[in-house]
């Protein structure tokens, strides 16, 4: 009788093992990033761009006491951006300069002589800036302000959109940075 149980046992843990092979993987092609349908579903937050993905469109986010963005576009090789983070209608921090990737990170180098760059990543399609910047980076806000731990969520994958994004700059007027 312990043989026929034992049987038993052993022809159903076969037809169990039998249920959960797996099919043959198949290849599936990558998808075309510039393809219309991809580009929309990116633009409407259906679908996360890849980990390793570029940072050029547009990233904003309206609040009480103003806008904070920042537009990204691609020129010569180079990845440039412009940005502006309102604290009030006198108070902004702006800047501009070129990205780089390193080692898996995203660094905003801001132009000029100041050696100003900050770490920024994209999580879930935010913008996040590091937690604390450096001193160097002062120059780039009045008073006490800072961009550290900013976030703006991303609004754009598109550089044609970037270009013609509209920024409020130190003055207190709408230009276009990453025009040129």
């Amino acid at each position: 009788m312990m043989r026929a149980d034992a049987a038993v046992l052993l022809g159903a843990l076969l037809m169990l093992g039998a249920c959960t092979a797996r099919a043959p993987q198949q290849q599936v092609p990558e998808a075309d990033p510039g393809n219309p349908l991809e580009v929309a579903a990116r633009d409407r937050g259906v679908v996360d761009e890849a980990e390793n993905s570029s940072l050029v469109g547009v990233f904003e986010r309206q609040h009480e006491l103003g806008q904070d963005g920042m537009c990204v576009v691609e020129q010569g090789g180079d990845i440039r951006f412009a940005l502006t983070a309102s604290y009030g209608p006198a108070v902004r921090c702006t800047g501009s300069g070129r990205i780089e990737r390193t080692g898996g990170v995203w660094m905003l180098r801001f132009a000029g002589d100041s050696g100003c760059s900050i770490e920024v990543r994209e999580d879930a399609g935010s913008l996040l800036f590091a937690g604390s910047v450096p001193r160097a980076c002062d120059d780039l806000c009045p008073s006490r302000a800072s961009l550290s731990g900013l976030s703006m969520p991303r609004v754009s994958w598109s550089g044609d959109e970037a270009r013609r994004f509209r920024l409020i700059d130190k003055k207190g007027e709408k230009t276009q940075p990453c025009a040129q």
